[in-house]
């Protein structure tokens, strides 16, 4: 069995991504879009270390103790966990994901 790849009918060249390779594409439009690829991994990574982190502190957000706790006990213990860093945790992951779709855009410049 044969299977012809032939492109169809009334779409641009352009837009199928593979044949549009690198040679196509001036040097900075592809050293910018590496570069936001590979600063949206960093940013992933991140995101990433900082969840491996709330789950190895069993996500405490309540201290139990047979003293008086003090507010800096409190901090200490809670430090990783979810309702203290989701909220910065949330911007770096849409920030890496921002990135990463400039990134790709980068290489498809028709957007």
């Amino acid at each position: 069995m044969k299977i012809n790849f032939q492109r169809r009918a009334g779409y641009p060249q352009n837009r199928y991504p593979l044949q549009r390779g690198r040679e196509n594409m001036k040097k900075e439009e592809y050293v910018t879009a590496i570069s936001f690829l590979t600063i949206s991994l960093q940013f992933f990574s991140l995101v990433q270390n900082s969840l491996q982190e709330i789950i190895l502190s069993k996500n405490e957000w309540i201290v139990v103790s047979d003293d008086e706790a003090t507010i800096e006990e409190y901090e200490k213990k809670t430090a990783w966990s979810d309702h203290q860093v989701i909220i910065p945790v949330l911007f770096n992951f849409y920030h890496g994901l921002e990135l990463f779709l400039k990134g790709l855009m980068q290489f498809d410049n028709s957007f």
